[in-house]
């Protein structure tokens, strides 16, 4: 968000984007506890962080989660650490299923946040894909400040291994990248290595 405003919140054409989804995570809001974030349709949740530098002259991270009222008997957060995880209800929802939905804010690499709260966030993030896959779907979107450059997106030499695979099984096709950022940083790394289960629903978007 780069500071969620009241400007934002009053451009109709923001808001106008925004309402177009059921639910919306927004972060960088650099909000605090005193901040008033209300979408006219919308519960909406601060999760502000907790510290500031002393020196800081505004507050800063801050991750937010709107949820359209309607829905809001079949959604709950049930987790908000340093990602937030909410709950889609299968019976509101008539899913065969729980949907779990993580919207993940990893900070950058070398935010002074971390010399605060010493984590692995991509280990406390693996924690919660293996608790929450055993008991539902998981879906996970957000803010990654995970740079992976021109890095390959399969499994370089993979083949059929007719002893090994399923009958369906097929080989990623190599394929070349285009991307306009070529740089790969320790959090691109990281984000190719999660482990992911057949049970695992994954979509997410790296920033």
């Amino acid at each position: 968000m780069n500071g969620l405003t009241t400007d934002k919140l009053t451009d109709y054409d923001f808001v106008d984007k925004l309402c177009s989804y059921d639910v919306i995570f927004l972060y960088e809001t650099w909000a605090n506890a005193q901040t008033d974030i209300i979408i006219d349709g919308y519960k909406c949740y601060n999760f502000y962080r907790k510290f500031q530098n002393r020196r800081a002259r505004r507050c800063s991270g801050g991750v937010a989660v709107l949820i359209r009222e309607t829905l809001c008997r079949g959604i709950s957060i049930v987790v908000n650490r340093h990602d937030t995880i909410i709950k889609l209800d299968k019976h509101f929802f008539g899913l065969e299923t729980y949907l779990f939905l993580a919207g993940v804010y990893l900070w950058v690499e070398n935010s002074p946040a971390y010399n605060i709260v010493n984590v692995d966030l991509f280990d406390l993030l693996q924690q919660d894909i293996e608790l929450y896959q055993s008991i539902g779907n998981v879906f996970i979107v957000g803010d990654w400040n995970s740079r992976v450059g021109s890095k390959r997106d399969y499994i370089v030499c993979d083949r059929y291994l007719d002893f090994v695979d399923y009958a369906d099984y097929m080989p990623d096709i190599p394929s070349v990248r285009y991307t306009v950022d070529a740089v790969c940083n320790s959090h691109g790394h990281k984000i190719k290595i999660i482990r992911v289960s057949n049970s695992f629903n994954v979509c997410y978007w790296v920033c």
